[in-house]
């Protein structure tokens, strides 16, 4: 291309530019405004031709006339490399720089490769000063830019620090069904589902050793074949077949007759959302033995995967405790076995001398509750021992919090899934504290009116007798003489707010509840969610390890045939199912179901009871008047509709809608919906908050 050497040259090359519309899907193109803006500045700029213009790396091009700088992150590092030619051997270094515009390659040769290379690191940010540009090779390139930046011997870099966040990227997504019409060599994204998934295989050549992973995969139908080398090969360990991947800078290249997509040192390749494998499991109707796995993140972000139990088992002999930050994934529609979140802050409960009370206590109440079936006498037995044979205690207990999980790990039961557990649950508790405040005796005795109580209002009722009830109760018996009265006032504790509150956590049993697991830390933590000594496993402490781990995990229940109690009509139900998949209703009029039962029925507020809840949240959604909402919003947005009403509507629990959308000011391609009813999920927290409401962004220009 010839330089043009006045103004006017360069407006003519501007609005006749070299024909490039072809592969306008797939680069980018130079931001002619910025260019336009440039000019201004070069003519504004003729009298100080020494000054240095800042520029972005998007409006990077051959046609720029002044002297100019970039700021920019280094994204990639690709090794060093060695070439001959007529003039002899050279080495060869690049970099990928990115800023908040578009990213571009720097190659420095030779002297310069020496000298870059001990300078230039990854993920350290310059300011790069004195570099030359010359158009992109259309078969060596590994960004879509047409550009590249070319180190001289006048070519200066300063370290410098930058705010913008690299980990945001920007995705400039194509469909596979675009490939067979865009030029080879050019650099997209794409995101696909794998349905093959042939190996992993390794080679040398050069004296370098490569590993290459090829796949088929499809997006909406059309499919194609896709080479992942070297670090994305080897990048997932397990079998990629029927992951949903979206790539960024994938090249489309010839092999064998047919276009496929390879990938390059700086691609990067990450599974999507866990909205999506979440809908995987729920429709996938063959048996699938894996499990869903949260990884917490440095920046407080979640990495979402799938692990079968051997893997799961191999990620913990290989990986250290303190980068072990995993959780499991409850999904709402699989069953589960109890589990219980215990925990308090020991600065605020100095009034709890014996810790031990509180988490015994808890074990007492399932013996009492779940020993489905079992005639056991109390007074001759041990009831704490017997609930040991099949709950697992867990504990993290810090100088500063007390901290239980308690799994029924050989369950001798089942719940259909995590949000009946979670009703039933808080039945039991508000069952648990109504007979505590119904209980008359010389230290106790108030005046419980005739009406429906919530949880809350329980405990605002007995706190003022908090210490008299630990104190002095200790002979009055609950539960065929099994609990005390005192025990049952030891799961109420006080919070950093010196209110009281249940020990137990009832927010653990929302959709996708994320849950720690074994011999797991949270991220900058050093406290491991380890077998409790106080309460060891089966009444020993020398269980298998991984005997633990697999018992530890809530959704793992194959194989296990033992009744499972589900909600019907508003009535809790227990159901035998054997091997073979049938079931059959039981007869509970003996068990303690029907106290349950009963109680739901006569002393339960709507608040509590989650059957009238989800009654009442849906008789409010139906009177939501959301067409007046939907007829202000902008027709661009309204196929997003369906997808938010589905997302904030799948927990029956928590029920949402749309209670207004709004077009960003700043980026215009991104609405905000604003959430209202009882939809209020919250990524970091794991489950929803109890007032905050939320708000959901859709990126319109890349449907993220």
């Amino acid at each position: 291309m010839e330089i043009p050497v006045t103004i006017s040259d360069y407006v003519e090359q501007l609005l006749n530019p070299v024909d490039n519309t072809a592969n306008s899907a797939v680069t980018t193109n130079i931001d002619q405004h910025a260019i336009l803006s440039n000019i201004d500045d070069a003519h504004s700029h003729q009298q100080t031709a020494n000054e240095t213009i800042l520029i972005n790396i998007s409006q990077i091009n051959s046609n720029i006339i002044y002297p100019w700088k970039i700021r920019a992150l280094v994204t990639c590092a690709y090794p060093k490399r060695t070439f001959t030619n007529t003039h002899g051997t050279g080495e060869i270094s690049n970099w990928d720089l990115t800023d908040q515009s578009g990213s571009i390659t720097l190659i420095a040769f030779n002297i310069n490769s020496h000298i870059m290379s001990d300078k230039i690191k990854k993920d350290q940010a310059y300011e790069f000063f004195n570099l030359s540009c010359r158009g992109a090779s259309e078969a060596f390139k590994t960004l879509p830019h047409l550009y590249q930046l070319v180190c001289t011997n006048s070519t200066r870099v300063e370290e410098i620090d930058i705010s913008f966040d690299n980990k945001q990227e920007n995705y400039n997504f194509i469909h596979l069904n675009e490939v067979n019409s865009i030029p080879l060599n050019s650099i997209v994204d794409v995101q696909v589902r794998v349905l093959r998934d042939y190996g992993i295989s390794t080679g040398t050549q050069n004296e370098n050793v490569w590993s290459r992973r090829d796949l088929h995969v499809d997006q909406d139908g059309t499919q194609l074949k896709m080479t992942l080398w070297n670090n994305q090969a080897r990048s997932i360990s397990r079998s990629m077949v029927g992951l949903k991947i979206k790539l960024k800078n994938v090249k489309i290249s010839w092999f064998n007759g047919s276009r496929l997509l390879i990938s390059m040192g700086n691609t990067q390749l990450s599974i999507i959302k866990l909205s999506n494998l979440i809908y995987d499991l729920q429709n996938n109707n063959e048996e699938n033995s894996s499990f869903y796995i949260s990884i917490e993140n440095d920046s407080n972000s979640r990495q979402f995967c799938y692990l079968t139990l051997d893997e799961l088992i191999s990620l913990y002999r290989y990986c250290p405790v303190i980068e072990r930050t995993l959780y499991e994934v409850i999904i709402s529609t699989n069953l589960v076995k109890i589990y219980i979140d215990f925990e308090y802050y020991i600065n605020n409960n100095k009034h709890i001398k014996e810790s031990h009370i509180g988490p015994q206590t808890c074990l007492k109440i399932f013996q009492y509750f779940f020993n489905i079936g079992k005639n056991i006498n109390s007074q001759t037995t041990n009831s704490t021992n017997l609930a040991l044979q099949e709950f697992l205690v867990l504990e993290a207990s810090t100088t500063e919090k007390k901290s239980f999980h308690f799994i029924h790990a050989n369950p001798s039961i089942l719940f259909e899934n995590n949000i009946t557990l979670g009703l039933f649950i808080k039945i039991m508790i508000h069952y648990c504290l109504w007979l505590t405040a119904k209980h008359k005796c010389s230290f106790f005795d108030i005046n419980l009116i005739l009406k429906k109580y919530s949880i809350i209002e329980l405990i605002s009722l007995l706190t003022p007798y908090v210490t008299t009830l630990c104190t002095h109760c200790t002979e009055c018996q609950l539960f065929s003489n099994s609990i005390t009265i005192a025990e049952l006032a030891y799961l109420l504790v006080l919070n950093k707010q010196d209110q009281f509150r249940l020990a137990i956590d009832l927010n653990v049993y929302s959709n996708n509840q994320q849950f720690r697991l074994f011999d797991s830390v949270k991220r900058g933590m050093n406290n491991a969610l380890l077998q409790s000594k106080s309460f060891p496993f089966n009444n020993k402490l020398k269980t298998s390890y991984f005997e633990i781990l697999e018992k530890s995990i809530v959704s793992n229940v194959k194989e296990i045939y033992v009744p499972i109690i589900s909600l019907e009509n508003n009535q809790f139900i227990i159901k035998q199912v054997n091997s073979i998949n049938s079931s059959v209703i039981i007869d509970t009029s003996h068990m303690k179901l029907n106290d349950i039962n009963i109680h739901a029925d006569a002393y339960l507020t709507p608040d509590t009871n989650s059957q009238y809840i989800i009654n009442s949240k849906i008789s409010k959604m139906k009177q939501i008047p959301t067409r007046n909402v939907f007829d202000q919003i902008d027709n661009q947005i309204h196929k997003f509709i369906p997808f938010v009403e589905k997302l904030i509507n799948l927990d029956p629990l928590h029920q949402g809608y749309i209670s207004s959308c709004i077009r960003g000011n700043h980026n215009t391609n991104i609405f905000f919906f604003n959430i209202g009813g009882e939809y209020r999920y919250c990524i970091r927290k794991g489950t929803h908050h109890a007032r905050n409401t939320t708000a959901i962004l859709i990126d319109i220009k890349n449907e993220t």
